[in-house]
C-alpha cells in the first residue's frame, strides 16, 4: 500500500471534502470523471426505459461527486449526511416503491455494498422492466489486479467464497474484486439466481492516466497536460480492446428484462 495513504480516515468527513476538491481541481481527473458520468448517460439512453415523466432516476454514493452538475434531474445519495446530497439511502434498502425506477447510477459504489444480494434484490423490486443501473467499477485486467492488490488501500479479494463481507463504515469495508466475482467468476450463480438481470454491456478503461492523477488523495505525477495526452491514446487503444489487458475499471449495465 502506498504509504500516503494510512494517514487518511476515509469515513472522515474531511475526506469526502478532500475528495470533492480534488475533483473539481485537478484538471486531468475532472476530465475523466466527465467522461465516466457522460457515458453512464449514455449507456442508460441506449440500454435502458426511455425517459418518462415523473421516471425516477437515482445515484448511489454520490459522496465527492459531481454528477448532478452535468445531470441536474437525477436524486443524488449517499449512507451519511453529506453536503449537496438529495437523500439518505442505503442501497440494501431502498426508500422507492415498486416499479418506480429507470436508472440508478454507480460510480465506485458497488464494491462498498457488505449484502450485495440484498441490493440485487432492491433492483429487481424497485426498477421498472427495461430499467437498471449503470455501474462503474474496479476492473481485473492484469494491471488493476496489481495495482488493487499491492498499491491500493481497499482489498481485491477474487478468491473469497462469499460475496458478502463486513462493514463498519461507509468506507471501512469492501471489496474491490466484487464485480469480477459477480460478472465472471459466478456470471453462472448470478444468472440462476437473478435470471430476469441480464447484463447488456460491459467494457473496461482508464490505465496509466488514471494512475497518473493520484486519483483523489494523491498528487498528480506528471503535468496534467501530458496526463490528458495519455488518456487520449488509451481511448484509442479501447477501440481495438486493448483496455481487456491494462484496464482499472469498468462500465457495465444490468437491465431488468
Amino acid at each position: 500500500m502506498i504509504k500516503q495513504y494510512k494517514k487518511i480516515d476515509f469515513n472522515s468527513d474531511e475526506s469526502m471534502s478532500k475528495a470533492k476538491f480534488a475533483l473539481h481541481n485537478k484538471k486531468s481527473l475532472y476530465a475523466n470523471y466527465c467522461d465516466i458520468y457522460r457515458q453512464e448517460i449514455k449507456l442508460r439512453n441506449k440500454y435502458l426505459v426511455p425517459h418518462t415523466d415523473g421516471g425516477i432516476e437515482v445515484e448511489l454514493g454520490s459522496g465527492g461527486g459531481f454528477f448532478k452538475e452535468l445531470y441536474p434531474q437525477v436524486i443524488t445519495s449517499d449512507v451519511s449526511l453529506v453536503n449537496g446530497v438529495d437523500m439518505l439511502i442505503d442501497a440494501q434498502k431502498l426508500p422507492f416503491e415498486n416499479d418506480s425506477i429507470e436508472c440508478i447510477y454507480m460510480t465506485h459504489v458497488l464494491h462498498h455494498i457488505p449484502d450485495v444480494r440484498k441490493f440485487l434484490n432492491e433492483v429487481m423490486r424497485c426498477c421498472k422492466h427495461g430499467g437498471g443501473c449503470c455501474i462503474v467499477e474496479p476492473y481485473w485486467s492484469p494491471v488493476a489486479k496489481f495495482f488493487f492488490k499491492r498499491l491500493h488501500p481497499e482489498p481485491f479479494d477474487d478468491k473469497t467464497k462469499e460475496w458478502e463481507f463486513i462493514s463498519s463504515g461507509a468506507m471501512s469495508g469492501s471489496n474491490q474484486a466484487l464485480s469480477y466475482i459477480l460478472l465472471k467468476r459466478d456470471r453462472k450463480i448470478l444468472n440462476k439466481e437473478y435470471p430476469d438481470l441480464s447484463i447488456e454491456y460491459d467494457h473496461p478503461f482508464n490505465g496509466l492516466s488514471y494512475i497518473l492523477t493520484g486519483g483523489l488523495w494523491l498528487k498528480p505525477m506528471l503535468p496534467e497536460w501530458i496526463i490528458m495526452g495519455i488518456k487520449k491514446i488509451e481511448k484509442l487503444f479501447d477501440l481495438i480492446g486493448l483496455g481487456r489487458i491494462y484496464g482499472l475499471h469498468h462500465i457495465f449495465v444490468l437491465k431488468k428484462k
